[in-house]
């Protein structure tokens, strides 16, 4: 009967402290985009506007609410309106624009790409260039100095 009244107790009490993960309120992503840099954060949000990335199998997306708003590199296609909780890894870009952030942010974008079998690894540097040289013009007309790598994507 302990044993029973052990297990009837801890169920509930482990997914109270385990099952309830919080998601990053994108403002606090927004306003110090460097203290999440390299770290892997939830968002809860919607797909606010969809880029294709032409001769690539993965998609750039605006994820965000109301306020504020993130640039998302993903492999799985997303749609305009899509709710969601994403995980991702925040990726800041560099204050000073230093071709070695550069290059940093770059071999980031490779990795995923060839993790993700989107690319192979012969065409990850370039692609990740690409890839980045968007991120860059988006980033610019939003004001962001940061953008997330969806990790761990919901398939479709």
């Amino acid at each position: 009967m302990k044993r029973f009244a052990f297990y009837f107790l801890a169920i509930p009490v482990s997914l109270i402290f385990f099952g309830c993960v919080t998601a990053t309120p994108i403002s606090r992503i927004v306003e110090n985009p460097q203290a999440y840099s390299g770290k892997t954060v939830l968002i809860d949000g919607e797909v606010l506007q969809v880029i294709n990335i032409p001769l690539v199998d993965s998609s750039l997306f605006l994820f965000g609410d109301d306020q504020w708003s993130v640039p998302v590199v993903s492999s799985t296609p997303h749609e305009k309106g899509e709710l969601y909780r994403l995980s991702g890894r925040v990726m800041a870009f560099p204050e000073n624009d230093s071709k070695e952030a550069s290059r940093e942010a770059v071999w980031a974008i490779a990795d995923f790409l060839v993790e993700q079998d989107i690319v192979d690894e012969k065409k990850a540097e370039k692609t990740g260039e690409a890839v980045l040289k968007g991120l860059y013009r988006l980033s610019e007309e939003l004001g962001r100095v940061f953008f997330v790598i969806e990790e761990d994507a919901p398939r479709h």
